[in-house]
């Protein structure tokens, strides 16, 4: 299945009185178009919600929920607490992130994870060079990983490298 087989379709999106994005839909369908029909069509789809902004309309908060056709599975990713330096750069936020099979009764799969992303730095052209994740899991609770990132390095198109 090609990724360029791929359709993304959009629903919405809703706008708050201020004309800010407040939620939307984006629905994924991805075919097998090579007659074998050995796969497909997969439809994913990912509503967004709960969408949230600073007095300064800098993006705080969303939610965003997560299925697919192919399994039970939903996924819901919430980021919060987005924090901004005085060049209006992203500094921090808490990232968290449960996939379970069922959201009422899971059964089978129910793990939570949370990232938390602090000491942001940016180069000389505003790209992210350095930071600092704290991660948590459900999986095993007792365990704690911190990942130091430092000299992110970009090519001349401004792609990490």
């Amino acid at each position: 299945m090609a990724a360029d087989n791929a359709t993304p379709i959009k629903e919405g999106p809703h706008y708050d009185r201020l004309g800010r994005l407040t939620s939307y839909a984006e629905v994924r369908k991805e075919e097998d178009l090579s007659g074998n029909n050995t796969l497909g069509p997969i439809i994913t789809t990912t509503r967004r919600s709960e969408i949230g902004y600073t007095p300064l309309n800098q993006l705080i908060r969303y939610k965003d929920v997560t299925t697919s056709s192919v399994d039970r599975v939903v996924t819901t990713r919430t980021m919060s607490n987005i924090k901004y330096n005085q060049l209006n750069q992203i500094i921090g936020y808490k990232e968290a992130t449960i996939e379970a099979d069922d959201l009422v009764n899971p059964t089978l799969l129910n793990i939570a994870a949370t990232v938390e992303r602090s000491v942001m730095i940016y180069n000389l052209l505003n790209q992210l060079s350095s930071y600092t994740d704290v991660i948590n899991t459900s999986a095993s609770a007792s365990l704690e990983t911190r990942r130091y990132v430092s000299n992110i390095v970009y090519d001349i198109r401004g792609r990490m490298t």
